[in-house]
């Protein structure tokens, strides 16, 4: 099955080692590999593998600086507070993304 968590695994590790530099890519580039890689930490965040998902933050880690990817930043910081548990951290970012305009992405965000 395509979306097993044993196959998205494998699909994500392929995309963290092809775009392991990706701020040498396009933005649109940049910007669709983010999504794809918050999709992955949004769809395992029940059961996240630790190695990947610290492979996902250092590729988020790596995107150019540039204001149009500072989403992609946030949610990512959010992810890694969520692997932390740090519950302050993560109330914090769900503000400051309610206080931006985006009470979507926050409410689908894990808790």
């Amino acid at each position: 099955m395509f979306l097993s968590p044993e196959s998205l695994d494998i699909h994500m590790t392929s995309v963290i080692k092809k775009y392991s530099n990706i701020s040498t890519f396009s933005l649109k580039v940049q910007k669709l590999i983010s999504s794809v890689t918050l999709n992955y930490l949004y769809y395992t965040h029940s059961f996240p593998n630790k190695k990947i998902w610290y492979q996902c933050f250092t590729l988020l880690d790596n995107l150019s600086i540039d204001p149009s990817l500072s989403h992609y930043r946030i949610i990512n910081l959010y992810f890694k507070a969520f692997l932390k548990k740090d519950f302050i951290k993560l109330q914090a970012i769900k503000s400051l993304l309610e206080e931006c305009g985006d009470t979507r992405i926050s409410s689908l965000l894990p808790k």
